[in-house]
């Protein structure tokens, strides 16, 4: 891997633009702090600069869409020492695809209330 980093420098560049598309793209209401192709999410509108930040009930909605989201055949990891990455074999339709699935899995838009 790290030969095949060296050979293709632009991989640095494609790992940076997709997470950076993937990212955008959120649902209304969840702020997204991100640095390169590594990101976390948090559903609240405000800024999360600190571990006090994302409240409780920030905790219980995105535990709340993982569920949805595997569902709809996207991946979370929940645990606070991992956080999601953008890996480069991921392409402008899965960018799509996930962003569109998170939309859907937000506890934010009502997809946990019509799911009973």
């Amino acid at each position: 891997m790290l030969r095949y980093l060296k050979a293709h420098p632009e991989t640095y560049d494609l790992l940076e633009t997709r997470a950076a598309a993937l990212c955008r793209r959120g649902a209304r209401g969840v702020t997204v702090n991100r640095v390169g192709s590594m990101f976390t999410f948090f559903f609240t509108n405000g800024p999360v600069t600190d571990y006090e930040s994302p409240s409780a009930a920030t905790r219980r909605a995105l535990r709340a869409s993982s569920r949805p989201l595997l569902e709809r055949g996207v991946y979370l990891r929940l645990r606070s020492s991992k956080r999601p990455s953008y890996p480069a074999a991921h392409t402008e339709d899965d960018i799509r695809r996930t962003a569109e699935a998170a939309r859907q899995a937000s506890p934010l838009n009502g997809a946990q209330q019509a799911r009973g």
